[in-house]
């Protein structure tokens, strides 16, 4: 990829702006129709993200840039789907309660039809579908989403939804990639291919001379941006060997 574009939305600072108060009025939520704002939210954060994202392709933006955006999208539907399942729970709570009649009529202070909120009696029976598979697998919609994002996928609900289709229709256990046997073949390859890196920098620099070396990277890194890599790589085998350290 090329230089990191100059896009309409900071995916470092904006999309996160947008992901904290869709999560916190989600948190603070006291009626349907604030659980519904909050999705709405959400959705705003994937709409921004999209956006975002479709630019960055078409400046050639830095793969990390395209990769932070992904998160942040793959954030915003968790968090949607979060409001869609209490929706569902609390709806269904009401129900048992009397509190909602047959046709929709909620009989309480907080909204007098699902119309008014602007929610359809199909979108109840997506949101109590999401609700069921939760229950079944948790966890099971980051992990769908993680999924998508190892794969170098764009986050979508297709995959979420037949994820639940298959866990509340067939019972079917939705496998996570990472936990399939091609998954750690390539894992290990991965870790393999760090170390191996490893130990060819190492010799390189006791072979040439940090100074020569330094000199080189110097008098060819105009921009910055090698130096930058190197950073990111000293930060990133840093946390690394934290792991590894137990």
């Amino acid at each position: 990829m090329n230089a990191v574009a100059t896009l309409p939305i900071d995916p470092s600072s904006e999309l996160p702006a947008l992901l904290m108060a869709a999560s916190r009025r989600l948190a603070e939520a006291k009626t349907a129709g604030e659980v519904l704002e909050a999705r709405e939210m959400a959705r705003l954060a994937q709409d921004a993200a999209s956006a975002a994202l479709r630019i960055a392709k078409i400046r050639q933006a830095k793969d990390e840039v395209i990769s932070a955006v992904n998160h942040a999208q793959a954030d915003a539907m968790e968090i949607e789907y979060k409001a869609q399942r209490r929706f569902a729970e609390e709806y269904d709570e009401a129900q048992k309660q009397g509190f909602v009649a047959g046709q929709g009529n909620v009989q309480n202070a907080d909204v007098s039809h699902l119309a008014d909120l602007g929610v359809t009696r199909q979108d109840v029976h997506r949101f109590r579908e999401a609700a069921a598979a939760e229950t079944a697998e948790p966890g099971i919609t980051r992990r769908v989403l993680d999924d998508q994002l190892a794969s170098e996928q764009s986050p979508n609900r297709a995959g979420l939804l037949r994820a639940f289709k298959e866990i509340t229709r067939g019972g079917t256990h939705v496998v996570s990639k990472r936990d399939r046997p091609d998954h750690q073949d390539k894992d290990a390859k991965s870790g393999e291919a760090i170390v191996k890196a490893c130990v060819d920098i190492a010799n390189r620099l006791d072979i040439l001379g940090l100074e020569r070396i330094a000199e080189a990277i110097s008098e060819h890194d105009h921009g910055g941006r090698d130096l930058t890599s190197i950073r990111n790589a000293h930060t990133a085998l840093g946390k690394l060997l934290e792991v590894c350290d137990g």
